[in-house]
């Protein structure tokens, strides 16, 4: 309980995980977002482990993300995270670039909106080292695609869903793919609740997690599929503030029975 308590003292005090945009629409040409994020997350074992942790792990993640919409095509975004885990004292752990194209989009006529994207992420080495950080070495890259539907009522959205996958490869290890499952609803025109599942597979050589040795999860096959749910409060004028909860639901040489809390706060603004 002293876990959960110190986890949503950070919420207040912290701003800024946050991940790479997956939703499959865009903001208006030369519309610019700013997203902050603080995640709060807990598990005891780490299953195929040669060993146990001999403690729970306590992460706390914080991350700023910057996008700008440069044509009614094109989205640019740049990520950078810090974190603290029982590995790794607060600081930097990594920095991402994403480019997206939008083929399709459903706000304009098209029967769905469908986007293509290609992330790279550079990782310090204390990161990749580990168990806490889910990159798979030092140089990582992804060509990720993304499909959704909105549904409109009185010019605003009152349900949409969108579904993500990855493909990615890094400098060491093997490939490995995520996806991402989401369908949220609107009610009282300024807040929403969203249900969503993920998952990430590893296809490495090696079954077996070697805590203290360990050297990245792309020599790891591992997988993991999480569910949770979010909920979003959108003021006029101010951006959206957003609180979500996740657990981990199955785990093979991966984290077990992982939990995550996440408070985050994305404000748009317009160069025009």
């Amino acid at each position: 309980m002293k876990n959960c308590f110190a986890g949503l003292a950070w919420l207040l005090i912290a701003s800024s995980a946050a991940s790479l945009e997956k939703a499959p629409w865009f903001g208006d040409v030369y519309e610019f977002d700013l997203y902050t994020a603080f995640s709060y997350s807990q598990y005891s074992r780490i299953d195929s482990a040669l060993v146990q942790p001999e403690y729970s792990y306590n992460n706390y993640v914080n991350d700023v993300a910057f996008g700008v919409t440069l044509t009614e095509a094109i989205d640019l975004e740049l990520e950078m995270n810090l974190a603290r885990t029982p590995h790794q004292t607060y600081g930097f752990r990594s920095a991402a670039l994403q480019l997206r194209y939008l083929i399709l989009n459903d706000t304009s006529g098209d029967p769905l909106s469908l986007t293509v994207g290609l992330n790279t992420r550079g990782v310090t080495s204390r990161a990749v080292r580990d168990v806490s950080s889910p990159y798979a070495s030092y140089w990582n890259g992804e060509f990720t695609t993304s499909l959704g539907k909105e549904w409109i009522k009185k010019s605003s959205w009152i349900m949409r869903g969108f579904a993500f996958g990855s493909l990615g490869l890094a400098n060491h290890g093997s490939f490995w793919n995520q996806y991402l499952v989401s369908i949220e609803g609107k009610f009282r025109q300024k807040q929403s609740l969203e249900f969503f599942s993920r998952g990430y597979f590893g296809y490495g050589s090696e079954v077996e997690v070697d805590i203290e040795g360990f050297k990245g999860w792309g020599f790891i096959r591992h997988s993991s599929i999480d569910v949770g749910a979010k909920y979003c409060y959108r003021p006029t004028f101010w951006g959206t503030l957003s609180l979500s909860y996740a657990c981990r639901l199955w785990a093979q040489s991966f984290p077990k029975g992982e939990q995550y809390i996440e408070f985050s706060y994305n404000l748009p603004f317009s160069a025009l």
